[in-house]
């Protein structure tokens, strides 16, 4: 997948859901409509989302009859109403058309993930020669946990930077999330989905300058394949 893209949905058989405009409806045809978001993260089956509540209509006068949409249902339904509940782990994308005029329409893409879970990264630092290492665990409950792991530090001056570790809370705002504490201050990250794995993007602080890193969720399988291999190298030994 391209990762600059935050979700890559597939097409499938269109949903629609919503009551057709009736002949004389009230209301000239909206100048445009346009969601507020891009594309948005639903944190686990059952949620919801108002994407109603969520969409701009422009134009004096206008029909504010909105017919909605779901590419896959078995990831997202959307009611008449415009709120979103999610059904299946996946990627769908949600379509608001004017029942005034069907060429009028809007799209959102709507990702429904487990979003919580730890996430972890490496990434070398060339001007400090060394390698940095980044957990943050997501909580549902809005908490969540930072730690970044001791760094041997061999260029301009070297030495050993001991763990740095925080708590704090976090916010989300379609894709984005704002993390705040006290030790770290708030910084913010972007998730996304790359080879089916939620990702965490964005400047993260190490205890220095802010560093772009890439955090993959770490499965419960992929803890237990290392746990596996681990068993095998000692048993090797």
């Amino acid at each position: 997948m391209n990762r600059k893209k935050l979700f890559a949905t597939g097409m499938a058989t269109l949903c629609v859901l919503g009551i057709p405009a009736a002949a004389g409806a009230q209301g000239k045809v909206p100048e445009s409509i346009q969601f507020e978001e891009a594309a948005h993260l639903i944190p686990g089956l059952g949620s919801t989302y108002d994407a109603a509540a969520a969409l701009e209509i422009s134009g004096d006068d206008a029909n504010e009859e909105i017919i909605f949409s779901t590419y896959d249902d078995s990831v997202a339904e959307v009611s008449g109403e415009g709120v979103i509940t999610a059904t299946g782990y996946g990627v769908t994308t949600i379509i608001a058309t004017s029942a005034a005029d069907e060429t009028v329409s809007a799209s959102m893409d709507v990702a429904v993930y487990d979003l919580f879970g730890t996430y972890s990264g490496v990434k070398k630092i060339e001007a400090m020669g060394c390698d940095v290492a980044v957990d943050i665990v997501l909580k549902e409950d809005g908490t969540y946990s930072y730690y970044r792991a001791p760094m041997e530090v061999s260029l301009n001056g070297g030495g050993e930077m001991p763990a740095l570790e925080a708590e704090g809370t976090y916010v989300m705002a379609g894709t984005e999330i704002t993390f705040t504490d006290d030790v770290l201050g708030e910084y913010t990250a972007v998730f996304l989905i790359s080879d089916e794995k939620g990702c965490l993007t964005g400047k993260l602080p190490t205890g220095g300058a802010a560093t772009e890193m890439e955090l993959v969720k770490v499965e419960e399988e992929d803890t237990e394949e290392e746990s596996t291999e681990k068993t095998e190298e000692d048993t090797e030994k």
